[in-house]
């Protein structure tokens, strides 16, 4: 049973009917959501450790131009 907002009930609808021993279809590929989900979380770590890469090389030209000014 189904209340409203209101607090009253919702009116019955006799054409509903509840099937047993069956499977609800869905419009997802749980495995084609999961390879796809595995894909972006490589890409995002190989996205992490490029920026780690490049503060890294930036440092160390940062380092080498002060050291050969100096």
């Amino acid at each position: 049973m189904l209340r409203l907002k209101s607090g009253g009930k919702a009116k019955t609808d006799e054409s509903v009917t509840v099937t047993s021993g069956t499977l609800e279809s869905s419009n997802v590929n749980a495995a084609q959501s999961l390879i796809s989900m595995i894909e972006l979380q490589r890409l995002y770590e190989f996205q992490i450790k490029s920026i780690n890469s490049t503060d890294q090389n930036e440092q160390s030209a940062e380092r080498l131009m002060l050291t050969s000014g100096a």
